[in-house]
């Protein structure tokens, strides 16, 4: 069964990224979380490069995933899935 959530307002030119949070030992019930990242402000990420000429990107989606861990653990959840919204 699907829950029915209420979705804030969104801005345009933002990424939108859906989270379910849960645990592995299903001790903590299911919750989503939507995070609004501000691309138009942020863009994408350029990170240094061994060679000047050589250009490295990040996309923010990647960030925030990667990271997903060290922003929701301190509500006890240590299971993740998320999905970047257009």
């Amino acid at each position: 069964m699907i829950e029915s959530i209420s979705i804030p307002y969104l801005r345009d030119k933002s990424i939108l990224f859906a989270v379910l949070l849960s645990s592995r030992d299903d001790s903590l019930k299911k919750k989503y979380a939507l995070i609004e990242i501000p691309s138009r402000a942020l863009g994408d990420c350029m990170l240094p490069a061994a060679n000047p000429e050589e250009r490295n990107i990040m996309l923010l989606e990647d960030v925030v995933r990667y990271n997903l861990r060290n922003i929701f653990s301190y509500f006890g959840y240590d299971k993740y899935q998320s999905w970047v919204l257009n």
